[in-house]
């Protein structure tokens, strides 16, 4: 499902919501929220109320989004292909994206997700201890 309204700023929604899918999922769900100030295009623009919020499941795979932005329908193209073709935040984050744009911040996004998944992983724990960063603040 995807859907935009446009208003001032633009609402869209694709894949399912975050109610959606902590029905579904319960709590084994990753809910990302970014206020769209984060976002450089967005500063430039002196645009930056909104947010941009990427629901992913316990594999990190996307499953929907929430975007109100004064761009959002133009970005939720690329979260709709992601959804529709299983894609993981590490795909969206390997992606190469133009400088600075709203969907950069998608990039960034799903980056900070898919590290944080990584990191916590018993790979990444290992890998952590092994380098040193155990502990470390």
């Amino acid at each position: 499902m995807a859907w935009v309204t446009f208003t001032d700023p633009e609402v869209a929604q694709v894949g399912v919501s975050e109610a959606a899918a902590r029905e579904r999922f319960g709590q084994a769900v990753t809910v990302t929220r970014w206020d769209i100030a984060r976002v450089d295009r967005a500063k430039c623009d002196d645009d930056e109320d909104g947010f941009i919020k990427l629901v992913s499941d316990r594999r990190g795979v996307l499953i929907g989004a929430t975007i109100v932005a004064s761009r959002a329908g133009e970005v939720s193209g690329e979260l709709s292909l992601a959804i529709a073709q299983g894609m993981g935040v590490g795909d969206v984050a390997t992606a190469v994206h133009a400088y600075p744009t709203y969907a950069t911040a998608l990039q960034q996004m799903s980056g900070q997700v898919a590290t944080a998944r990584w990191t916590s992983s018993a790979a990444g724990r290992f890998i952590g201890r092994l380098l040193g960063f155990a502990g470390r603040q």
